[in-house]
């Protein structure tokens, strides 16, 4: 369902949903950045369930 799509299983990193897994993508992206830049970032987030 929406639900499992969105947030996946907690027990199981390979069934991790949309949202944790783009999260893990964003900070592994600024990490990159962070150590080729040196640049500093600043995340917001805020979600609303339907």
């Amino acid at each position: 369902g929406k639900t499992y799509s969105m947030l996946g299983v907690d027990d199981s990193p390979q069934n991790l949903g949309m949202i944790p897994s783009a999260i893990s993508w964003l900070f592994r992206l600024i990490d990159e950045q962070k150590d080729q830049t040196g640049a500093r970032f600043s995340v917001r987030v805020s979600a609303v369930e339907v």
